[in-house]
């Protein structure tokens, strides 16, 4: 799956088939991250961190996959 970046719009753009596409905005997958990041680490699970640099980035798309 080729996930691609609509930097104008903040979005991953995200293949769903024939004739679909679906996104997720740049902001909601950070947000996800950390509060998943926030919960495992409850548990004494080192999961890395989650930075605001990488907003909008292919490596902030991987770790949330």
């Amino acid at each position: 799956m080729e996930i691609t970046l609509n930097k104008e719009r903040r979005l991953f753009v995200i293949p769903a088939g024939v004739g679909y596409t679906s996104t997720m905005g740049f902001d909601v997958v950070y947000k996800h991250l950390r509060a998943l990041s926030e919960r495992i680490a409850r548990f004494g699970i080192a999961v890395g961190t989650v930075s605001r640099q990488e907003i909008g980035s292919f490596a902030q798309w991987e770790f949330a996959e």
